[in-house]
C-alpha cells in the first residue's frame, strides 16, 4: 500500500537521526554533540562515529486517523563514515493513534558495492481506521460518516541498481498484502466485508542528481514505477498500476532554495480500492482524495532566519478523478503552510523540523528530518 510505503519512508529517514543515542557499542573516541565551529548543538559526530542500537521516538498527525506516537529500537550496524553517507540499518517499530490505529514491523536497509546496490525492505502489520470517502466525488459517502477497518500484512522489498557511474538507477520491486476491510455502516455501495490478497512484481527506472540524500539543496529526483498483479503471482486479481514522481531544487543563492515537485499516479481495471493513488499532500487526510488517476504539484521556498534555523513556505493543489468525475472537476484539494528547519547535522548537511499545514477541510503538523519530499 502507499500508506505504508510512506510510514517506511518517514520511520526510515527519523532514524538516521541519533536523536537519542543509546549505544550499546563502545565508541572509540568520546562523542561531542557540539559543533567545534560554532559550539551549537550538532550531531555529526555521532552520524560519523556511532555504530550499536539506539532508540527513536516520535509522533503521528496524519488528519485521517488523529494523534498518536511510535517508538522504533533499531541496530546501525556501521556508521556514516564507513559507508559514506548511506548507513545499514535494522529496525523494530510500533505505533499508535487516538482512533485505535495502530501498526507493528521491521524494516532493513542496506547498500553495496559503493552505493552501487541499494535494499529497502518492510515487513510488518497494520490496524488502521479512518474516514472512507470513496472512490472520486460520492454525494452519498459526502453527507454521511461511513466508517473503514483495514487490518493488513505487508510486505515490500526494493532492489535497485545504479548504472555505471551516471545518476540512473534500475531496480524490482515487490508488494504483498493481505488484506481484510470493514466498513460500518454498509450499503447498497458497499460491502460490510472486502477481503483480498495482493501480489505485485514491478520494475522501477530512477534518477538521482540530488547534492545531498537528506536535505538537498539543487539536483533532481525522478521515479517511474510499474506494477504488475497476476494470480500467477498469488493475487486475486490481475492488474497494473503506474506510479511517477520528480521533485527538483533551484538554489538562488547558497541560502535561498525553491523546490517543486509534480506526481501522476493512474491505477488501471481491478484494482482494489485501497491501492489505488490518493493525494499526498501535507495537511491532507490518508486516502481523503482517491481514485483511478491522481496528479499533485507542489513548490516551497526555503529561506534563512538566523544562524542554523530556517523557514520553509509551501504550497501545493492536487486532483483525483477518474470514477465519476474529470480532471479539475470535483475531488480536487489545496493545500499550503509553513515550517522551521535546524541544521542538526552540519557536516552532512542535515536538517530537521516541524511543518504546520492546512488543506481545504483539515490541518496537521509533522516531525520532518531532512526534507519533506524524503524519497529513498
Amino acid at each position: 500500500m502507499k500508506y505504508i510505503v510512506l510510514i517506511l519512508l518517514v520511520v526510515s529517514s527519523f532514524s538516521l537521526s541519533g536523536m537519542c543515542p543509546k549505544d550499546t557499542v563502545k565508541a572509540s573516541h568520546r562523542v561531542s554533540f557540539k559543533d567545534s565551529l560554532d559550539g551549537a548543538f550538532d550531531v555529526s559526530d555521532f552520524l560519523a562515529t556511532k555504530k550499536g542500537f539506539i532508540v527513536i521516538p516520535g509522533i503521528i498527525t496524519n488528519p485521517a486517523v488523529g494523534y498518536g506516537g511510535y517508538g522504533s529500537v533499531l541496530f546501525i550496524h556501521s556508521s556514516f563514515a564507513e559507508s559514506k553517507g548511506f548507513p545499514t540499518i535494522t529496525g523494530v517499530m510500533g505505533g499508535g493513534t487516538e482512533n485505535g490505529t495502530w501498526l507493528a514491523g521491521v524494516y532493513h536497509m542496506q547498500s553495496w558495492k559503493k552505493d552501487r546496490l541499494r535494499f529497502t525492505g518492510f515487513a510488518g502489520y497494520t490496524d488502521v481506521n479512518l474516514r472512507f470517502y470513496g472512490r472520486g466525488f460520492t454525494d452519498l459517502l459526502q453527507q454521511y460518516k461511513v466508517m473503514l477497518n483495514m487490518q493488513a500484512w505487508a510486505v515490500l522489498s526494493d532492489l535497485s541498481y545504479r548504472i555505471s557511474d551516471s545518476p540512473f538507477f534500475v531496480g524490482a520491486r515487490y508488494v504483498f498484502v493481505n488484506n481484510d476491510s470493514k466498513f460500518s455502516p454498509s450499503f447498497d455501495l458497499i460491502k460490510e466485508d472486502y477481503k483480498s490478497t495482493v501480489s505485485e512484481l514491478g520494475v522501477v527506472f530512477s534518477y538521482d542528481t540530488r547534492n545531498n540524500f537528506f536535505s538537498p539543496t539543487k539536483g533532481i529526483k525522478g521515479e517511474i514505477n510499474y506494477q504488475y498483479s497476476g494470480t500467477w503471482l498469488g493475487a486475486d486479481n490481475n492488474y497494473s498500476r503506474l506510479y511517477s514522481y520528480m521533485f527538483g531544487y533551484i538554489p538562488i543563492n547558497r541560502k535561498n532554495i525553491i523546490g517543486l515537485r509534480g506526481e501522476y499516479d493512474v491505477a488501471f481495471s481491478g484494482v482494489p480500492f485501497y491501492m489505488e493513488p490518493f493525494v499526498t499532500l501535507r495537511g491532507v487526510g490518508l486516502m481523503r482524495y482517491q481514485d483511478e488517476q491522481v496528479f499533485e504539484v507542489e513548490t516551497e521556498y526555503q529561506f534563512p532566519i538566523y544562524k542554523r534555523w530556517s523557514g520553509v513556505a509551501f504550497a501545493g493543489v492536487g486532483d483525483a478523478w477518474g470514477t465519476s468525475s474529470s480532471f479539475f472537476e470535483d475531488d480536487i484539494v489545496v493545500s499550503g503552510g509553513f515550517g522551521f528547519r535546524y541544521r542538526i547535522a552540519r557536516k552532512f548537511g542535515m536538517n530537521m523540523g516541524i511543518d504546520f499545514a492546512w488543506s481545504s477541510d483539515s490541518f496537521a503538523f509533522s516531525i520532518v528530518f531532512g526534507s519533506a519530499w524524503l524519497r529513498n
